[in-house]
């Protein structure tokens, strides 16, 4: 499948706020308790950047989200991944907004696209150190 052409990051919020009923600035914004309304489609606006958007690294998508440090991206990426993997209703949503968006399925995440390379499970291997005599 060809990769589309960019997608506005914001245009990727929107799509997934107006199929959640919740504001961009909700998925944008500071912080919520662990069950508040705009995580979930928070972490699947992640999950759509990630996929969509492989020039961006993960520094600059918690520039996006209100300076979120890599690290809470990373996380929030690995847990949308396997809730989308895992739940036939969260891949209805994310079809959902991938039509909203003028898209019919997800393009394959594909890690050595992106610009940091430091991402787990990219990492190249350290070479052995030599035994000392």
């Amino acid at each position: 499948m060809l990769r589309p052409a960019r997608i506005p990051v914001m245009a990727i919020f929107a799509a997934v706020a107006e199929q959640a009923g919740v504001g961009v600035a909700e998925i944008r914004g500071p912080g919520q308790p662990a069950e508040g309304p705009a995580n979930w489609p928070r972490q699947r606006a992640i999950l759509l950047v990630r996929h969509l958007r492989p020039d961006l690294t993960l520094a600059d998508l918690g520039e996006h989200l209100g300076g979120r440090g890599r690290s809470g991206i990373n996380h929030m990426f690995q847990v949308a991944r396997d809730r989308y993997y895992d739940s036939l209703r969260e891949q209805a949503a994310v079809a959902e907004v991938l039509g909203r968006l003028g898209l019919s399925e997800l393009p394959p995440y594909d890690p050595s696209s992106r610009r940091g390379r430091n991402l787990p499970g990219c990492k190249r291997p350290r070479p052995q150190s030599e035994a000392r005599l």
